[in-house]
């Protein structure tokens, strides 16, 4: 076990074309090679970055996905795609299977947030080889068999107007928070209500 390596199921793990994304495992002694520290990088052959940190005082395994947009990214007239799209990715796989469900099955503890120049995907396990598979599963639903149907969306505007108080248009105030996200910059979600599987899915 102290000599499992993270490396083998990071290289055999397929994704789609990737673009603007890293993800970042922060590993503890029990499932990194008990002598390794400091970061490692590697690139997969979909053009995502990937990088290991080492830390043996670490309690948990910590997987973060960063897709490096945010709402200061929305297009003029999809004000409110980015967090949609956060809401969106924390759904189900084409394939009818809950990233939730796959979560809860593997003790696995989701959450994710839209900062203005930056989406944030985070998974918290303990730190054995079993989760890291698991966890690394839960990225290649979320990056590359996402479903985006018009139930998806209408189910998660519907959780975006209560987390912000159906206060759907400008807000100027950068400290604003709608639920989990405090936005750098005023911000928008006027155009929710019309972005659809076509906007959201390209």
């Amino acid at each position: 076990r102290g000599q499992a390596s993270p490396t083998p199921p990071l290289r055999s793990v397929t994704i789609g074309n990737v673009g603007r994304c890293v993800l970042i495992i922060v590993l503890s002694a029990r499932v990194a090679v008990a002598q390794a520290t400091g970061v490692e990088s590697l690139v997969l052959p979909s053009g995502l970055l990937v990088l290991v940190v080492h830390n043996a005082a670490a309690q948990k395994l910590d997987v973060s996905t960063a897709v490096f947009a945010g709402s200061r990214d929305d297009p003029e007239s999809l004000r409110g795609i980015a967090h949609l799209a956060e809401h969106v990715a924390m759904g189900a796989a084409r394939s009818g299977k809950s990233l939730a469900s796959v979560a809860a099955a593997n003790d696995i503890t989701m959450s994710a947030v839209t900062l203005g120049d930056m989406t944030r995907f985070s998974s918290l396990a303990s730190p054995t080889v079993k989760s890291l598979q698991a966890i690394l599963e839960l990225e290649r639903l979320r990056l590359s068999e996402l479903l985006v149907s018009a139930n998806a969306i209408a189910a998660d505007v519907k959780r975006i107007r209560a987390e912000t108080a159906d206060r759907l248009g400008d807000q100027h105030d950068g400290s604003t928070l709608f639920g989990a996200h405090r936005l750098s910059r005023s911000t928008s979600h006027a155009d929710l209500l019309h972005i659809n599987e076509r906007e959201l899915g390209s």
